[in-house]
């Protein structure tokens, strides 16, 4: 080879070898790159109705939580037709109390006349038995003289017209108790005749005569829970969190409905769009994983790709290298690894690295994910999408659950696994039921309430209720009227299948200085059991072997809501039932006479043993504004853990849509009550054999 090509030639053809394999290598490890930006999701807050804005509490720029009111329109012909409603609903509850009036007058005067009619009866049933029985003695007794004057007759020793007057005088005794058979038969058939009418007297006719307005007041019902979603409506609420971008209508002007208020910008979340030509595209796959290097200053974020356009397809202008030039080819979309901040429309430059496992292998510290397909992405978005348009009032994040303080003297008494709580002003506590009292050795199932003073330490000494001997399982505590309260039990079979009357209480206390006494109680297991299969299939409790109560709340419409843990509904939902006349199951006895309905199912979800399982009811307390607050466990399972969640309803009408507060991780919350402010809610922890926790949160008014 001569010199000058060795020296010239041969270097450049070398280093030219070198990069041309350099390039072919890079190439092979990058696959592919392309830019991406992060997709900007414009979401307009617009009214379900038309109205006039009454406030609005954003402005360009500002930054809003998912569930922040954006702007609220004017109620005034909502709250007039609740007024009207609240009128109506005077109207017709005092006409059922007179109706109610009415029929227990005309059922008392009826009684009153049958009872006298029925004595009547007896008791000149009783006159002529007594009249037949002196009639038969003498009719006896002057047979017995006939015989006898017969014989001296006969013997010639008599005179026959003496003998002829006692014939006539017999005959005519037995003519008078031949009389009272036949008045004793009629008076007979008298008395039961009355015995039927008396008998045949509905003790229902009451309630049957009130049956009409009751309904009413239903419908009433169903109108203010329509009327309260519409006003709920007018509250427009950030469906996500982001930017305001557009303020599109001012206070005072009127929107249609469908008309967007506002504008918000959907916050740079974890995902980017690549446009790829159809060839690119071919060479991504779903779960690879990608650099993506931000324009201008910033460092690489890592992330995987989420989802490939199932068409090909024209891409978005931005996508085009000459704005007058549309292209073509498949949208990707990747999911950011990273809990990075993104701006939207924020631009990256994004290389394709292969397989999450093979870039798992080369980093040497990164776990491989599991691809999905762009079906199940989007579900998966679809899904985070509903949990954030929920908007209803949510609490402040406050402390985290705390141990209860037991003093000594109370620990060497009895266990504390609380289950209920009620704050109760004159004592300055909170009540507290526990689910088992006492020790296994001495006072086990005590009847004894406990105290919890506002920073979680329990009184050394338990509120002890006179007037029952013991409780067993109680599960729930409800204010009842004139300083009284009610408990209830769980009424569940215990782990021996057993369901002593213990378990089954449900029982008014009154509450003074010196304690508690018992005033009144019922097994309430066992009036299910004797009742008709048509009522317990009404409420939903088909098999009373799963019967498990663990909820109960005042009603700001009268009587009580029973939050029923087991069984749930025939679509895995959860129970509620409404107790309307808890005075006249005390009472009566009786279920009717206590108006006991289903009054809803709520759909429930919670974590057990690392799955999804349907929740029960563990705790359930109405609200000031008659939203409900929900505390779920699992239900009909006993698992080695799980996570209790907390649930808000804003109304009757949306218990088909629950939405989670929060989940307690490995945590039981089985007792809610509103605190003595009326801005806190206490949250009270059964822990099993370990101490209790407690916590209370930040309530804010709606």
């Amino acid at each position: 080879m001569p010199e000058w090509l060795r020296r010239r030639v041969l270097p450049w053809a070398m280093w030219g070898g070198t990069m041309i394999a350099a390039a072919s290598l890079w190439c092979g490890l990058q696959r592919v790159s392309a830019t991406g930006h992060v997709v900007r999701v414009d979401t307009g807050v617009a009214p379900a109705r038309a109205g006039r804005v009454a406030s609005l509490e954003v402005e360009v720029g500002d930054l809003v939580r998912a569930g922040q009111v954006i702007a609220t329109l004017d109620a005034a012909e909502v709250e007039a037709e609740l007024a009207i409603l609240a009128a109506e609903r005077q109207r017709i509850e005092a006409q059922l109390g007179a109706t109610q009036v009415g029929a227990e007058a005309r059922e008392s005067a009826t009684t009153r006349d049958l009872d006298e009619s029925l004595s009547s009866a007896e008791l000149a049933l009783r006159a002529a038995k007594a009249r037949r029985k002196v009639k038969s003695a003498e009719l006896s007794a002057v047979s017995a003289q006939v015989k006898r004057l017969r014989d001296l007759v006969d013997a010639r020793m008599a005179d026959r017209r003496e003998l002829d007057a006692l014939v006539v005088r017999q005959a005519g005794a037995r003519n008078e108790v031949d009389a009272a058979d036949s008045l004793i038969s009629q008076l007979v058939g008298e008395v039961a005749s009355a015995r039927g009418r008396r008998g045949a007297l509905d003790p229902a006719s009451t309630d049957v005569a009130a049956e009409p307005l009751k309904a009413e007041l239903e419908v009433l019902d169903r109108r203010q829970d329509l009327l309260e979603l519409r006003r709920d409506e007018l509250v427009l609420r950030a469906p996500s969190d982001g930017e305001v971008s557009a303020v599109l209508v001012r206070p005072g002007e009127v929107v249609g409905a469908g008309a967007p208020v506002v504008t918000i910008v959907g916050a740079g979340g974890p995902r980017v769009s690549v446009c790829l030509s159809e060839v690119k595209a071919a060479e991504v796959t779903i779960g690879e994983a990608t650099k993506m290097t931000p324009r201008g200053k910033g460092a690489a974020i890592r992330g995987h790709v989420r989802a490939i356009g199932a068409h090909v397809g024209q891409l978005p202008s931005r996508c085009w290298r000459d704005p007058q030039v549309p292209e073509w080819g498949r949208e990707v979309t990747i999911a950011v690894d990273e809990g990075a901040s993104l701006l939207a429309g924020q631009s990256f430059h994004v290389v394709f690295e292969g397989t999450l496992a093979s870039e798992a292998e080369r980093a040497g510290d990164r776990a491989p994910v599991a691809a999905a397909s762009a079906t199940e992405a989007r579900a998966s978005d679809a899904d985070a999408a509903a949990e954030d348009t929920e908007a209803t009032t949510r609490p402040g994040e406050g402390a985290p659950p705390a141990l209860m303080t037991i003093p000594g003297p109370l620990a060497e008494r009895t266990r504390v696994e609380p289950s209920a709580a009620l704050w109760w002003p004159s004592r300055g506590r909170y009540l507290v039921v526990s689910d088992d009292t006492g020790l296994a050795d001495r006072d086990e199932h005590a009847p004894w309430l406990l105290t919890l003073a506002p920073g979680g330490a329990l009184d050394p000494e338990p509120l002890v209720l006179g007037g029952i001997d013991e409780v067993n399982d109680l599960e729930a505590i409800a204010p009842g009227p004139s300083d009284s309260l009610y408990l209830l039990a769980s009424q569940s079979r215990s782990r021996k299948g057993k369901r002593p009357p213990s378990r089954q209480v449900f029982a008014e206390v009154k509450v003074d200085a010196s304690g508690g006494v018992v005033t009144g109680a019922v097994h309430l297991a066992d009036l299910l059991a004797a009742a008709d299969p048509e009522v317990r299939e009404a409420l939903g409790v088909a098999d009373l072997d799963a019967l498990d109560l663990e909820g109960m709340s005042a009603s700001q419409d009268g009587g009580l809501l029973i939050g029923v843990k087991a069984p749930l509904g025939a679509r895995d939902e959860a129970l509620i039932w409404r107790l309307g006349r808890p005075d006249r199951l005390l009472a009566d006895h009786s279920l009717a006479a206590a108006e006991l309905r289903l009054w809803g199912t709520v759909p429930l979800r919670v974590r057990a043993d690392g799955a999804e399982v349907a929740g029960g009811i563990a705790e359930l307390l109405e609200l000031p504004d008659r939203s409900l607050l929900l505390a779920s466990t699992a239900s009909g399972i006993d698992p080695t853990t799980q996570s209790g969640s907390l649930w808000h309803v804003r109304s009757r009408a949306r218990l088909s849509a629950p939405f989670r507060i929060r989940e307690y991780e490995g945590q039981k919350p089985e007792g809610l009550a509103l605190g003595p402010d009326g801005k806190t809610i206490l949250v009270v922890f059964d822990a099993g054999d370990e101490t209790p926790l407690w916590q209370e949160l930040p309530w804010p008014a709606r």
